[in-house]
């Protein structure tokens, strides 16, 4: 699988370009598997530290049920190795 230019895929309905299947996201909230249990329910920040760092969204090498802006997983921050499939997203808020 190739990474795609950004604007390869049509917009989501919001206008949103690149939600996914293109590259997994770095998050800026710290992981915490539990923190969606007791978290607000609108626009959650997430923990106020942690080890690892959120991901989110799916890479051409996902298999179908992780290509979705649902999928969570975690990675340290710091590596010695980073590999194409992993992007970032810069946003306001």
């Amino acid at each position: 699988h190739t990474i795609q230019p950004v604007g390869a895929y049509p917009p989501s309905p919001l206008g949103i370009y690149d939600l996914n299947a293109n590259a997994t996201e770095w998050i800026y909230d710290w992981y915490d598997e539990t923190y969606y249990q007791s978290s607000e329910k609108t626009n959650p920040k997430g923990p106020p530290s942690g080890q690892e760092k959120v991901m989110r969204g799916g890479a051409n090498y996902n298999s179908a049920g992780a290509n979705t802006t649902l999928h969570r997983e975690s990675r340290p921050p710091k590596s010695k190795h980073y590999q194409e499939y992993i992007s970032f997203r810069c946003s306001g808020s």
